[in-house]
């Protein structure tokens, strides 16, 4: 009798782990990974009687993962290494790691944990989280040693190849960037975006396409609502005088887009402004995609007359900005200071709006200042209601004398170098 029951016993708690583990795989397959994760961790314990306890394991570590507890799940996959080096489901351990190591930042021993995998369904998996994980990558030295760690993942070499590709800052980049291309046979035109080379004409082609707004233009002698366009063209007409004195021939054809899209539209579909050399504007932001989108499919060169915003002709090859751009005009600031044997090695302030204008001249200034050695003390964000911070920085007394007049500052005299102001609000800058 004694021995039928424990028989019967062994059965019921075997039919118990099963029916656990049935329990928590349904909450799991449910997406209530808490309730599972409870369940599971009653089925873990090692027992002669328990068939699911690497199961349980397993899948209480993905549920860990799945609520972003990176620790707890990365602790129980290397815990089932640990105990069950040689289990079935390695592969899939191996995997689930890798994603643990991405989330925490632990690029490097992801990606080659990743790289470990032999199973064909698994390294279609991890291609994917790998271009999922790699795109977040801004900087380009960080892809770098990942492509010399790993100098066969072509996902790696595609990654590094899309950074360089969207800045090179030098003839070097452009080898590097062209032998990439070269090794792993990607599509150059996806990487490097060419306008065709120059040739020698007798007449050049220029077409100006301005809101010049003629229909509402009076014969007074009166200042224009649009004075500076007809100023500009003025110029224009001028400069074209000077370039026929030096026998460069301009044949000058001007389009008038009347403040409307519409208009412009209609423009953009002539075929002579298809065959010009060159177009000059728009002058209004609101035209800028409609001439962009032309140029680039027409492959006709176009100036943007007014932009410091390179983005307006980032992504045409086509399309320049007469004036120098945001990025450019904080980089050249941060080497004429760092040219400046005296200022240089003193201190600098950066105070910066709170458009993205302003936010992108400064981060230029900043990043080449401090390559160049420049020590930047302070870089503060300003909006236009908080201007008085400027003055609290520069002129709040610390110490006064007998007199109580100021003898020390928050900053010490003579201590700066330079106080770089990324912003075209007079409220701030006059500060």
């Amino acid at each position: 009798v004694n021995c039928q029951l424990s028989i019967v016993n062994s059965a019921h708690a075997q039919v118990n782990y099963q029916q656990e583990y049935k329990n928590a795989k349904l909450l799991f397959q449910e997406g209530k990974y808490n309730l599972a994760m409870e369940n599971f961790k009653k089925i873990i314990p090692y027992d002669q009687a328990n068939d699911y306890s690497q199961y349980a394991s397993f899948y209480y570590a993905v549920a860990a993962y799945k609520q972003r507890y990176y620790s707890v799940s990365k602790d129980m996959l290397n815990q089932i290494k640990m105990l069950y080096p040689n289990w079935e489901k390695i592969e899939d351990v191996n995997y689930w790691l890798a994603l643990n190591l991405l989330e925490t930042g632990e690029i490097f021993q992801g990606i080659k944990t990743l790289n470990t995998l032999k199973d064909k369904k698994l390294q279609s998996q991890a291609a994917l989280a790998k271009e999922n994980y790699i795109k977040k990558i801004a900087d380009v030295e960080t892809l770098r040693m990942l492509n010399e760690e790993n100098p066969k993942d072509d996902i790696l070499a595609k990654a590094l190849a899309v950074n360089l590709s969207k800045n090179i800052a030098s003839a070097a980049d452009r080898e590097e960037l062209e032998k990439i291309i070269s090794d792993f046979k990607l599509d150059r035109n996806e990487f490097i975006k060419e306008a065709p080379k120059s040739y020698f004409k007798d007449v050049y082609s220029v077409a100006l396409v301005f809101p010049f707004v003629i229909n509402r233009l009076d014969p007074s002698p009166a200042k224009k609502p649009n004075q500076f366009v007809l100023d500009m063209y003025q110029g224009i007409l001028l400069a074209k005088d000077t370039l026929e004195k030096q026998g460069i021939k301009i044949s000058l054809r001007t389009y008038d887009t009347e403040r409307s899209q519409e208009k412009l539209k209609s423009i953009l579909e002539k075929d002579e402004l298809k065959n010009a050399d060159l177009v000059i504007g728009p002058l209004l932001r609101e035209d800028n995609a409609l001439m962009q989108e032309f140029s680039a499919a027409n492959k006709v060169n176009t100036f943007n007359p007014l932009s410091n915003d390179f983005d307006m002709v980032r992504q045409n090859p086509f399309g320049f900005l007469f004036q120098p751009s945001y990025e450019v005009l904080g980089q050249k600031t941060a080497r004429y200071l760092s040219e400046d044997p005296l200022r240089r090695k003193k201190k600098c302030i950066v105070f910066y709006g709170s458009n993205v204008r302003d936010s992108v001249l400064a981060w230029n200034f900043i990043t080449k200042a401090e390559e160049a050695g420049i020590k930047i003390i302070l870089k503060q964000e300003v909006f236009k209601e908080e201007s008085n911070k400027i003055t609290d920085v520069l002129a709040k007394a610390t110490e006064y004398d007998e007199w109580k007049a100021p003898s020390q500052f928050t900053i010490p005299k003579d201590s700066l170098g330079a106080i770089f102001v990324a912003s075209d609000d007079p409220v701030i800058y006059t500060k």
